[in-house]
Protein backbone atom coordinates (compact mmCIF):
# COMPACT_ATOMS: atom_id res chain seq x y z
CA UNK A 1 0.00 0.00 0.00
CA UNK A 2 2.67 2.70 1.01
CA UNK A 3 4.65 1.73 -2.20
CA UNK A 4 1.49 2.54 -4.18
CA UNK A 5 1.08 5.89 -2.21
CA UNK A 6 4.67 6.91 -2.78
CA UNK A 7 4.08 5.80 -6.43
CA UNK A 8 0.96 7.95 -6.74
CA UNK A 9 2.66 10.94 -5.47
CA UNK A 10 5.57 10.30 -7.58
CA UNK A 11 3.54 10.57 -10.87
CA UNK A 12 1.85 13.35 -9.66
CA UNK A 13 5.11 15.41 -8.94
CA UNK A 14 6.36 14.24 -12.38
CA UNK A 15 3.05 15.53 -13.98
CA UNK A 16 3.24 18.95 -12.07
CA UNK A 17 6.81 19.17 -13.44
CA UNK A 18 5.92 18.70 -17.01
CA UNK A 19 2.97 20.98 -16.57
CA UNK A 20 5.01 23.96 -15.25
CA UNK A 21 7.85 23.15 -17.96
CA UNK A 22 5.33 23.50 -20.85
CA UNK A 23 3.67 26.42 -19.68
CA UNK A 24 6.93 28.19 -19.41
CA UNK A 25 7.76 27.16 -22.62
CA UNK A 26 4.59 28.31 -24.26
CA UNK A 27 5.63 32.19 -21.96
CA UNK A 28 9.11 31.94 -23.26
CA UNK A 29 7.87 31.42 -27.11
CA UNK A 30 5.05 33.91 -27.20
CA UNK A 31 7.77 37.02 -25.46
CA UNK A 32 9.85 35.77 -28.23
CA UNK A 33 7.26 35.90 -30.76
CA UNK A 34 6.16 39.25 -29.37
CA UNK A 35 9.98 40.67 -29.82
CA UNK A 36 10.13 38.86 -33.12
CA UNK A 37 7.36 40.83 -34.44
CA UNK A 38 8.14 44.30 -32.72
CA UNK A 39 11.78 43.92 -34.55
CA UNK A 40 10.54 42.95 -37.74
CA UNK A 41 8.79 46.28 -37.60
CA UNK A 42 11.95 48.26 -37.81
CA UNK A 43 11.99 50.03 -40.37
CA UNK A 44 15.68 50.15 -42.84
CA UNK A 45 18.47 52.71 -41.83
CA UNK A 46 21.80 53.41 -42.88
CA UNK A 47 24.96 52.66 -41.77
CA UNK A 48 27.39 55.11 -41.02
CA UNK A 49 31.19 55.56 -40.55
CA UNK A 50 31.88 56.68 -37.28
CA UNK A 51 35.34 58.35 -35.82
CA UNK A 52 35.47 57.59 -31.96
CA UNK A 53 37.85 60.75 -31.75
CA UNK A 54 34.67 63.32 -32.26
CA UNK A 55 33.29 61.34 -29.06
CA UNK A 56 37.22 61.26 -26.99
CA UNK A 57 37.44 65.30 -26.52
CA UNK A 58 40.26 66.82 -24.34
CA UNK A 59 37.75 68.99 -22.44
CA UNK A 60 36.07 66.69 -21.45
CA UNK A 61 38.97 64.70 -20.42
CA UNK A 62 40.42 67.69 -18.42
CA UNK A 63 36.55 68.23 -16.52
CA UNK A 64 36.89 64.69 -15.44
CA UNK A 65 40.24 64.83 -14.37
CA UNK A 66 39.08 68.14 -12.06
CA UNK A 67 35.74 66.44 -10.67
CA UNK A 68 37.89 63.49 -9.65
CA UNK A 69 40.54 65.99 -8.01
CA UNK A 70 38.03 67.76 -6.39
CA UNK A 71 36.29 64.57 -5.27
CA UNK A 72 35.17 63.96 -1.19
CA UNK A 73 37.83 62.32 0.04
CA UNK A 74 36.64 59.03 1.07
CA UNK A 75 37.87 57.92 4.60
CA UNK A 76 40.63 54.60 4.78
CA UNK A 77 38.61 52.62 7.09
CA UNK A 78 40.05 49.75 8.42
CA UNK A 79 38.30 47.65 5.74
CA UNK A 80 39.12 43.46 5.43
CA UNK A 81 39.90 42.96 1.60
CA UNK A 82 36.57 41.26 1.14
CA UNK A 83 34.54 43.86 2.73
CA UNK A 84 30.70 43.07 3.25
CA UNK A 85 30.13 47.38 2.94
CA UNK A 86 31.33 47.13 -0.50
CA UNK A 87 34.28 47.75 -2.49
CA UNK A 88 36.91 49.32 0.10
CA UNK A 89 37.59 53.45 0.15
CA UNK A 90 40.86 52.66 -0.67
CA UNK A 91 40.55 50.94 -3.52
CA UNK A 92 38.47 53.79 -4.51
CA UNK A 93 40.51 56.53 -3.92
CA UNK A 94 43.25 54.54 -5.76
CA UNK A 95 41.51 54.49 -8.90
CA UNK A 96 40.46 57.97 -9.01
CA UNK A 97 44.17 58.54 -8.24
CA UNK A 98 45.03 56.57 -11.06
CA UNK A 99 43.08 57.91 -13.31
CA UNK A 100 43.55 61.66 -12.19
CA UNK A 101 47.43 61.24 -12.57
CA UNK A 102 48.49 58.37 -14.34
CA UNK A 103 45.50 56.90 -16.99
CA UNK A 104 46.67 57.24 -20.70
CA UNK A 105 43.29 58.75 -22.38
CA UNK A 106 45.52 59.16 -25.39
CA UNK A 107 46.62 55.17 -26.04
CA UNK A 108 42.79 54.03 -25.36
CA UNK A 109 41.84 56.51 -28.20
CA UNK A 110 44.77 55.09 -30.31
CA UNK A 111 43.95 51.80 -29.79
CA UNK A 112 40.16 52.13 -30.18
CA UNK A 113 41.26 54.14 -33.92
CA UNK A 114 43.18 50.86 -35.33
CA UNK A 115 39.26 49.69 -35.54
CA UNK A 116 36.48 50.49 -38.12
CA UNK A 117 33.36 52.11 -36.50
CA UNK A 118 30.25 52.52 -37.77
CA UNK A 119 26.98 53.83 -36.25
CA UNK A 120 23.36 52.46 -37.08
CA UNK A 121 19.54 52.82 -35.84
CA UNK A 122 17.87 50.16 -34.48
CA UNK A 123 14.54 50.59 -33.69
CA UNK A 124 15.07 52.87 -30.83
CA UNK A 125 18.31 52.18 -30.57
CA UNK A 126 21.25 54.49 -32.21
CA UNK A 127 24.03 51.72 -31.50
CA UNK A 128 27.60 51.83 -32.09
CA UNK A 129 29.50 48.85 -32.95
CA UNK A 130 33.04 47.79 -33.91
CA UNK A 131 33.11 45.50 -37.46
CA UNK A 132 36.44 43.78 -38.83
CA UNK A 133 35.61 41.98 -41.93
CA UNK A 134 37.85 38.73 -41.88
CA UNK A 135 39.53 37.33 -44.87
CA UNK A 136 37.53 35.85 -48.07
CA UNK A 137 39.15 33.00 -48.56
CA UNK A 138 38.57 31.67 -45.35
CA UNK A 139 35.06 31.46 -45.48
CA UNK A 140 35.28 32.11 -41.38
CA UNK A 141 31.48 32.41 -39.32
CA UNK A 142 31.47 35.70 -38.23
CA UNK A 143 31.72 36.02 -34.45
CA UNK A 144 29.68 38.65 -32.39
CA UNK A 145 31.25 39.82 -29.01
CA UNK A 146 28.89 41.40 -26.51
CA UNK A 147 30.41 43.20 -23.22
CA UNK A 148 29.42 43.67 -19.72
CA UNK A 149 28.43 46.21 -17.22
CA UNK A 150 29.81 48.18 -16.31
CA UNK A 151 32.37 47.47 -19.29
CA UNK A 152 32.61 49.06 -23.01
CA UNK A 153 34.23 47.53 -26.36
CA UNK A 154 37.54 48.15 -24.72
CA UNK A 155 36.92 44.62 -23.42
CA UNK A 156 37.88 42.95 -26.61
CA UNK A 157 40.57 45.25 -27.38
CA UNK A 158 43.01 42.62 -27.18
CA UNK A 159 41.19 39.97 -28.99
CA UNK A 160 39.87 41.56 -32.38
CA UNK A 161 43.25 42.33 -33.59
CA UNK A 162 43.75 38.25 -32.84
CA UNK A 163 40.80 36.74 -34.55
CA UNK A 164 40.91 39.16 -37.24
CA UNK A 165 44.26 37.89 -37.95
CA UNK A 166 43.36 34.62 -38.11
CA UNK A 167 40.43 35.39 -40.82
CA UNK A 168 37.62 35.81 -38.84
CA UNK A 169 34.89 38.59 -39.35
CA UNK A 170 34.27 40.28 -35.95
CA UNK A 171 31.58 42.97 -34.79
CA UNK A 172 31.40 44.21 -31.46
CA UNK A 173 28.56 46.31 -30.40
CA UNK A 174 27.90 48.82 -27.25
CA UNK A 175 26.00 48.34 -24.79
CA UNK A 176 22.67 50.93 -24.76
CA UNK A 177 24.32 53.59 -22.86
CA UNK A 178 27.68 52.14 -23.06
CA UNK A 179 30.51 53.99 -24.86
CA UNK A 180 29.68 55.36 -28.29
CA UNK A 181 25.91 53.56 -27.90
CA UNK A 182 23.24 56.72 -27.39
CA UNK A 183 21.09 55.64 -24.00
CA UNK A 184 17.66 54.47 -25.05
CA UNK A 185 14.63 56.86 -25.86
CA UNK A 186 11.27 54.80 -24.60
CA UNK A 187 11.14 52.48 -21.63
CA UNK A 188 10.98 48.45 -22.40
CA UNK A 189 14.23 48.27 -23.51
CA UNK A 190 14.90 44.66 -22.48
CA UNK A 191 17.99 41.88 -22.93
CA UNK A 192 15.57 40.19 -25.26
CA UNK A 193 15.04 43.53 -27.32
CA UNK A 194 18.79 44.27 -27.01
CA UNK A 195 19.40 40.79 -28.53
CA UNK A 196 16.94 41.47 -31.56
CA UNK A 197 18.79 45.03 -32.15
CA UNK A 198 22.12 42.89 -32.10
CA UNK A 199 20.54 39.93 -34.06
CA UNK A 200 19.30 42.85 -37.04
CA UNK A 201 22.72 44.37 -37.10
CA UNK A 202 23.97 41.15 -38.04
CA UNK A 203 21.11 40.69 -41.19
CA UNK A 204 21.99 44.76 -42.10
CA UNK A 205 26.12 43.23 -42.13
CA UNK A 206 24.40 40.12 -44.64
CA UNK A 207 25.42 37.95 -41.75
CA UNK A 208 22.55 34.76 -41.62
CA UNK A 209 24.70 32.88 -39.22
CA UNK A 210 26.80 33.65 -36.86
CA UNK A 211 28.74 32.69 -33.28
CA UNK A 212 28.43 34.77 -30.24
CA UNK A 213 30.36 35.44 -26.88
CA UNK A 214 29.03 37.42 -24.37
CA UNK A 215 30.26 37.94 -20.60
CA UNK A 216 27.79 39.53 -17.82
CA UNK A 217 24.88 41.01 -19.40
CA UNK A 218 26.20 40.50 -22.97
CA UNK A 219 25.59 36.92 -21.95
CA UNK A 220 22.20 37.07 -20.75
CA UNK A 221 21.15 39.17 -23.74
Amino acid sequence: YQRRVRGGVLLVIVFLVIARSRKSAQAIKSRFDSVKDKANSWPETAITEFDPRTKIRDEDIHDLKERLRKRIVLPNLQEPEKSPYGTPATYVNLVADHLTDSFDFGMVTEVLCQFKHFKTVIGDLNLHFIHMVGSKEKKSTPILLLHGWPSSVWEFHKSIPILHKQGYTVVVPSLPAHGFTEPPTVTGTTPAIIGASYNRLMQKLGYKKYVIHGGDWGAII
